[in-house]
């Protein structure tokens, strides 16, 4: 009997993947999944730094945010290059880790695609959502009456989950936590938003 792919040619990448995902990968992606990996890790160092550096001088309130950000990219030295890496890092980032589950689910059979999200949905999605649930103030919004950056991120974070564009995925995944749907019904009744949808 011949040995699997992965007994023949063990990587960190494919154990990794096949811990967290039951994905099988054979052995003709490994290059693949080496490079993704590569630029995420890339991707992350550079988020982790730039983050470090911004927070030197970022004040997260609703009555400093905004001027914080100006000072950096205006009077810091090199200011307005950080913030863009920070920025664009995150960007690619997601774009990046997108990828790497969408060749991953390629190998998945339904039963494999199945198990993992419901798992997904009845671990990883609720902790998230406690934590974030837990930094919601009085709203509607994230920080008060006036929506902002974090909103809109949030609600397109959420959006696909709860319009069940995901299978094994219920759309009520999220309902357990008030603050977070007032937040996601707020941002959806937002005029922008409602012209954006309305597209």
């Amino acid at each position: 009997m011949e040995p699997s792919d992965e007994a023949a040619d063990p990587t960190p990448i494919r154990a990794l993947l096949r811990r967290l995902a039951g994905v099988h990968v054979s052995r003709g992606d490994g290059l693949t999944f080496v490079l993704l990996a590569a630029v995420a890790m890339l991707l992350m160092a550079v988020e982790a730094l730039t983050g470090v550096l911004l927070a030197l001088y970022y004040r997260p309130t609703t009555a400093d945010a905004n001027d914080s950000v100006r000072f950096v990219v205006t009077e810091v030295e090199y200011g307005g290059l950080v913030r863009s890496l920070h920025y664009w890092g995150a960007q690619s980032l997601i774009a990046v880790l997108g990828a790497t589950v969408a060749w991953a689910g390629r190998n998945a059979d339904e039963a494999t695609k199945q198990r993992t999200r419901e798992h997904l949905a009845a671990t990883t999605l609720p902790a998230w959502a406690g934590s974030v649930e837990a930094q919601i103030g009085d709203g509607p919004f994230y920080a008060g009456e006036r929506p902002m950056v974090v909103d809109v991120k949030l609600y397109m974070g959420m959006r696909s989950f709860r319009r069940g564009v995901m299978d094994h995925i219920p759309t009520t995944v999220f309902d357990a936590f008030p603050k977070l749907i007032r937040l996601y019904d707020a941002v959806e009744a937002w005029a922008p938003v409602k012209a954006w949808i309305s597209r």
